[in-house]
């Protein structure tokens, strides 16, 4: 089994004497040329072919990647200790990798971006940093980014090219302190924020236990970076998905099916699992591998639960761009079913993780001490973070921890995107039609909200309501859209037992718990579809739905023929266009959750 995959900082052996990536692959490229490390299945003309790197081949292609920066003038090799950043945006994938450790090799640290920001998210990010230089994929070259040179990706023929070595002006020990990778929060109460992590803790807090080859969907600019690098220390090869095709669970099988190692374990996020869980195909699937990861948000309960009940060996894993790898829910599958138990692993060493009592019902808030290895942020003066994430200490199994919920306002989506509810909640209260504005979405896969109209306007009904929200969505990124499907109008009388404090505060939570049902109730009719609804000409109402979903995230005329997901619809405005067509087929056919990825067209 992959137990490199569920090895925290507490447990890692500090065995291995590395203390640098580049010292890592440059070593491992001479020890173990040989060995496969990365792997990227890709569909090239219908067939797919797996992209991969021995530790040898990698370390040859960054090297020659660098030389074609070097000699194009686009990037320089280090000359001194300065620190030095470049922002990488592109797809996840074999690209990705490559320029990743052309940068290091040059003496860069790598702010990696994730594709899904705005241009204003990737601006505010470069400044911020003072990245020098964003390269870029010609893929996402379209995107208008102000006040920073841009280059593009080295083109994969220049990888064979048999080039000096580049000499590396530090020593390990000169740069194991340096930022290495720069990652970059969600941007959930604004702009994304970026989060620097020195060479040392992707090298010597990352344990070296050789295991089987893993499989994962998450991509390089996310988690995967993360699972990657753990596969480079222990000696293991790692499968990623390209985030340049489509998730669906034919396409998670193909490129499975390409690989040329037996694969153990599978990682993943919520949403991807429940895809495959709720497909015979992708059932079976999890069904073979020893390790089942979930991580990035919170799964439901109600399918996890039946997940391990149908023999899927799942596995959840607790980790954060500030604090690294934290806790997991490893343990012996056969007899303990307990997957949503995170097990505290560091409570025998001299600075474990702290839970300290929050609030009621018996919860603790996560609190990582300022000795904890791959800790890279601080926010208490002790050195130490808090999470603000809230847990329930399990009543029999010792150090076991279940998630709860945040001290904060933040709703984390099933696609691992956070949301702030108390701008949106504020941005409705400011209308003279609206009272009270309750956002939920938690271990959802988009949000919603609870509203009470105003006792004073004659027009706070219904429609103005949801004019309202329309309003609001006018200026939130796509996946903190409120759908109007969502919109749950709360009668007048019900003001007055909304749960509050003594100054008048809403409580939240308990607000939730109060109209969980209602809740659920709004979700249930979203999946299924009202019905019934006359489609008349079939084309021409496709392309109305396609074309309400695509119309607030850019101005486009989307073609017949056009691939949706080249124009950049994401996974809630695709689930949004599958339940807008399951209303006109009716309650009588179902349509796939995969519906929109598998017919990406208007035609199809």
């Amino acid at each position: 089994m992959a137990a490199y995959l569920t090895c925290t900082a507490a447990q890692a052996p500090q065995n291995h004497g590395f203390v640098s990536l580049n010292q890592l692959l440059e070593s491992r490229a001479s020890s173990h040329p040989h060995l496969d490390v990365a792997a990227f299945p890709e569909l090239t003309d219908g067939t797919w072919k797996v992209t991969g790197f021995t530790y040898s081949s990698l370390f040859l292609a960054s090297n020659a990647a660098a030389h074609c920066y070097i000699r194009t003038s686009s990037l320089s090799a280090r000359t001194d200790s300065s620190q030095r950043i470049v922002a990488l945006l592109a797809p996840s994938g074999a690209d990705l990798l490559v320029t990743l450790f052309a940068a290091l090799r040059l003496g860069y640290a790598v702010l990696l971006l994730a594709p899904q920001n705005t241009p204003e998210a990737i601006a505010h990010l470069c400044r911020t940093t003072s990245a020098t230089h964003l390269i870029c994929h010609p893929s996402l070259r379209s995107r208008p980014i102000a006040d920073i040179q841009i280059i593009e990706l080295v083109p994969r023929d220049i990888w064979k090219n048999s080039d000096p070595i580049v000499p590396l002006f530090l020593t390990p020990d000169e740069e194991m302190d340096m930022p290495a990778l720069v990652m970059h929060t969600s941007g959930s109460t604004g702009m994304p924020k970026p989060v620097y992590h020195p060479h040392r803790i992707w090298t010597q807090a990352i344990p070296c236990i050789p295991g089987e080859p893993a499989f994962t969907t998450t991509p390089l600019f996310h988690g995967g970076s993360a699972d990657l690098l753990r596969a480079m220390n222990a000696l293991s090869t790692l499968y990623l998905f390209s985030s340049t095709h489509p998730i669906t669970v034919s396409n998670i099988l193909g490129a499975m099916s390409a690989t040329t190692s037996r694969i153990t374990a599978f990682l993943s996020v919520p949403y991807i699992l429940k895809m495959l869980a709720e497909d015979p195909r992708g059932l079976q699937m999890l069904q073979r591998m020893e390790l089942v990861s979930t991580g990035g948000a919170p799964l439901p309960e109600a399918l996890g639960d039946e997940m391990v009940r149908r023999g899927v060996r799942l596995v959840s894993r607790l980790g954060s761009s500030e604090c690294g790898f934290l806790m997991s829910s490893h343990r012996e599958y056969e007899t303990d079913r307990e997957w949503s138990w995170l097990r505290d692993d560091s409570a025998p060493s001299p600075t474990p993780l702290r839970f300290e009592p929050a609030g009621e019902d018996d919860e603790f808030e996560l609190v990582v001490p300022r000795e904890w290895t791959t800790r890279v942020v601080a926010n208490r003066e002790d050195g130490s973070f808090a999470t603000g994430d809230l847990y329930v200490p399990h009543r029999s199994i010792p150090h076991a921890w279940q998630y709860r919920g945040r001290t904060d306002d933040i709703v984390v989506l099933t696609n691992g995107k956070k949301v702030s509810a108390q701008p949106l909640e504020s941005a409705l209260r400011a209308s003279p039609h609206i009272a009270e504005a309750i956002v939920f979405g938690a271990s959802r896969a988009s949000l919603g909200v609870l509203v009470l109209p105003s006792t004073t306007s004659p027009t706070a009904g219904p429609g103005m309501i949801l004019s309202c929200v329309a309003q609001l969505n006018q200026t939130t990124p796509p996946y903190a859209h409120i759908l109007p499907a969502l919109v749950v109008v709360l009668p007048l009388s019900h003001g007055a037992s909304l749960p509050r404090t003594s100054k008048g505060s809403l409580v939240r939570p308990r607000a939730l718990v109060q109209y969980a049902e209602a809740i659920d109730g709004a979700y249930r009719r979203f999946e299924e579809g009202g019905g019934g609804e006359e489609a008349g000409d079939v084309r021409g109402y496709v392309r109305r739905v396609v074309m309400e979903a695509v119309r607030q995230k850019q101005a486009v005329v989307v073609g017949d023929d056009e691939d949706l997901f080249e124009l950049g619809v994401d996974s809630l405005q695709a689930m949004a266009i599958r339940n807008a067509l399951q209303k006109t087929v009716g309650a009588g056919r179902v349509l796939g959750s995969t519906v929109v990825y598998d017919f990406p067209s208007v035609n199809k």
